[in-house]
């Protein structure tokens, strides 16, 4: 059963904007929420939860307007992520591998997550808040 799709959309020149802003804000957010790991881990020696910090993002959207312009649940999968990888980082220190951190394509990729839903992509086309459509092509891997 196939649960994931990969499609490749073909946005104008205004949704190319919001995209790459929506980028920067998901790498902007991501690297202070590591900081605010770090710097929890080495003065109190505990982490942060990614709970924790996702509880605080509408305090953020107040204090930094730019976020309000990204989707909740992109921020959240931001947060998700780091947890993710940050969680396999104390796994490999605690089983004595290399502890370094896993380059990925973390910074260019956006999760749009669509839970309980049915879209209709090979008809219609991918409409996404702050968004609007695109077109787009599946991509069969």
């Amino acid at each position: 059963m196939r649960k994931t799709f990969k499609y490749r959309i073909y946005p104008h020149r205004q949704q190319e904007q919001i995209i790459r802003e929506t980028l920067e804000h998901c790498r902007l957010l991501s690297n202070h929420l590591l900081g605010e790991r770090k710097e929890a881990y080495e003065k109190e020696k505990h982490t942060l939860s990614a709970y924790t910090q996702i509880n605080s993002f509408p305090l953020r959207k107040e204090a930094i307007p730019a976020l309000k312009t990204v989707h909740s649940q992109v921020l959240q999968d931001v947060a998700q992520r780091l947890d993710k990888a940050f969680t396999a980082f104390f796994r490999r220190v605690k089983s004595g591998e290399q502890p370094g951190y896993r380059f990925s394509l973390f910074n260019a990729t956006i999760h749009l997550p669509i839970r309980n839903s049915v879209l209709r992509l090979r008809t219609e086309p991918l409409g996404y808040p702050k968004l609007e459509t695109c077109e787009l092509h599946g991509i069969d891997r």
